[in-house]
This record gives structure tokens, sequence and C-alpha cells, in this order.
């Protein structure tokens, strides 16, 4: 029988997500400060490397608990290709497609200012209320995550949209000054208070991009406001992730022998590492028939689990191609390496190869310079 009839109770490689935030644990702390950081101030990034659970942490840690706060979290990843909308296009339809899955009214408090090409994201948040069924206000937070992509592949479209005034004037609440000008120019009003601020912005990006923000705080001072890093579990952690995650599944001794072994000798662990080895584990139990997961499964499988899953991934790509990767990706130390997509298709590698691999999370793609590389997820796998 194919594994894909079975269902695990974590889900690999991939995020977790809202509806599972029943059954993601080990982030107590980076949840508490996020939900009130970001929940009271206008703009918080949140950052850490790659694969180290960002995106899981707030869509299964932090948005229930800014929704219960009475704010609607807004999942943003932008699009950055030739013919994408504007980036505050959008994150206007972003919005409107959330509260619309929340089942929130967008109500205009204004009409829009006229003789503009496009009204900026200060105006629109300034011009729209967000009410749920009993009329409360509910307070939008954007984020925006995968924000490294601005600095690459978007470059050449955040310079010519004047993104980072746009989003500055978003999260500092400053008068753009393209509507200063209008103003001056006009008896109108705007039609709404310029002090009040009812929206969030969230940051979300790779550690290893931070630099490429500090850089903009010379002109953009606002984004050095409110950082936080999102580190590695500790082996404490991690048990409390496998156990309280996997509670129907496993016993306590089960446990901390998955967390030992993922651990090693570090005691540093990658939650998507530690979550795709529970989930082999997990498929495991459920083709043996097992009610569950044994201290003997553990000891029998631990050493293949993540080459098992390595090759059955490979394995949904030609012989030649990889060879070509597995060569060319790792070096004689068996590190990762990075190389062009380019260069990787030159050698044969067919587009719907890698990108199966990159479905699979076995490979990441990393965007320099407008320029694609591909690499291993992990050193481990």
């Amino acid at each position: 029988m194919s594994e894909n009839v079975y269902q695990s109770v974590w889900p690999g490689l991939n995020s977790y997500t809202e509806d599972d935030q029943a059954r993601f644990f080990g982030r107590d702390r980076e949840i508490d400060q996020l939900q009130d950081v970001i929940s009271t101030e206008p703009l918080c990034t949140i950052y850490g490397s790659s694969g180290v659970g960002k995106t899981s942490l707030l869509l299964a840690g932090v948005f229930p608990r800014l929704r219960v706060r009475g704010c609607l979290p807004v999942y943003l990843r932008l699009g950055h290709d030739e013919g994408a909308k504007p980036y505050a296009v959008q994150i206007v339809d972003g919005c409107l497609r959330a509260a619309q899955k929340a089942r929130l009214e967008v109500k205009e408090t204004c009409p829009a200012r006229g003789g503009a090409a496009r009204e900026t994201l200060w105006e629109w948040f300034h011009r729209h209320e967000f009410v749920n069924a009993v009329k409360k206000p509910v307070r939008p937070v954007l984020v925006i995550d995968q924000f490294e992509e601005v600095f690459t592949l978007g470059s050449g479209k955040a310079a010519s949209e004047g993104w980072f005034d746009e989003l500055t004037d978003l999260c500092s609440n400053s008068v753009p000054e393209a509507v200063a000008d209008a103003m001056a120019d006009s008896e109108d009003g705007l039609g709404f208070s310029t002090e009040d601020q009812s929206w969030h912005v969230v940051i979300c990006l790779r550690e290893d991009f931070l630099s490429h923000l500090e850089e903009r705080t010379v002109e953009y001072p606002v984004f050095r406001q409110n950082r936080i890093a999102v580190s590695a579990l500790s082996k404490e952690k991690a048990l409390e992730a496998v156990l309280n995650g996997g509670r129907d599944v496993l016993d306590e001794p089960v446990a901390r022998m998955i967390v030992d072994y993922v651990g090693g000798s570090t005691g540093k662990i990658e939650a998507p590492l530690l979550s795709l080895f529970c989930s082999r584990l997990d498929l495991l139990r459920q083709k043996n028939g097992q009610e569950k997961i044994s201290l003997e499964l553990v000891e029998r499988n631990r050493d293949d689990i993540l080459g098992n899953f390595y090759n059955e991934s490979m394995g949904r790509v030609s012989e030649s191609a990889r060879d070509y990767l597995e060569t060319a990706l790792l070096n004689a130390n068996g590190y990762r390496n990075q190389v062009q997509i380019d260069d990787v298709e030159q050698h044969g590698v067919k587009p719907d190869e890698w990108r199966a691999l990159e479905r699979e999370r076995l490979l990441h793609v990393v965007t320099r310079d407008n320029v694609q590389w591909l690499e291993f997820s992990h050193d481990t796998l």
C-alpha cells in the first residue's frame, strides 16, 4: 500500500498551517513574544536561518493568538515576475481575500482621493475599516513572508514602484509625499484622521538577508524597530514538540530517543528535520499496523529514515540528473554547494525534475542578484 494512503500527525518538511495549531508545540516563548509585539507595534521583523521554522511559527503559533486579540492575520507571499501586480495591489487583494474568508466586512469610511493613478497603501488602509459580524473593528496584520525575495527576485520591481517609500509610510503612519503635495494644491481634505493607525506589518526574512534590510535603515530608520530572532529548537523544546504533538502515537521514552538521535551532539535541532523524522516513523507505524511508535521501531529504522526519504525523492528524477546533482551540489566533505539553475539545466537536468525535488523540499532555490541557484535544503539530508 502506498504511503500516500496514510496521514501523519507531523507535516514532514512542509510548514505547519493554522489548521495545525492543536499539534504545534515547542515555541511558547516565541509565540508569546511575537503576539505581544505584533499586536501592539506598527512593525515587527522576524528573522532566522532558512528552514528554522519561521513560517510554521507564524501560521500555527501566532496567527490563532492574533485572531483572539481582534486581529486579522493576512499571510502574503509577494509575486515578483514581470506580469505580477504592483506590490501594493497584491497586499490589498490579499487583505480582501483574508477578510472574505474570515467573514469580515470591509467598509469604505470615505471616498478615494481623485486624480491619482493609484492610491497609496497608507491611504487605502486609512479609508477602510474591517468589522466582524457584531460590528466590532478588526485590525489587519500584514505578514510578508519570504521578504528576502524583494531584494532578489523583486529588486528592480521594488525600485520602480518606490516600494520602500510606500512601505515606510505605511509602517510609520507618515503622510506620503505625493499625498501631501496633492493636498497642498487642493481645498479638499482627506476625509479621515491621519493620526489613527489600525494596522500592523510583519516582515519575515532569512537571517542572511538581514544585512540587506539594515542597509535600508539609513534612509528608512523605521526598519530598525522590533526585530525578533527565531532559533533552532533546544532538546528540551524539541521533546515538548514531539511528545505533545504526537501524544496519541508515542510515549516519553520514544520521544526522548527521537530527540537525542536527531539532536546529535549539538543539542540544537532544526524543526523541519525533526518533523520529517517523526513523520516517516509515523508512516512506518501505520504500515506495520502498530498502535504506537515503539522503541524497537525507532532503533530499527533511525539510521535509514532520512536516507530512505532522500532516495525516494531522488527516485523522481533520472539517474543522470541524480548523478549530476549529487556531484555538483555537494563538495568533497559532504557539505552543500550552490549551482546556478541555468547551469543545472545545461547539464541535462530538466526543469520539471529539479522542481519536483523542490516540491519535496529536498532542494531549495536561492536568489542572489537576480540569479537563481539550487542547493540541498539540509546538509543532513
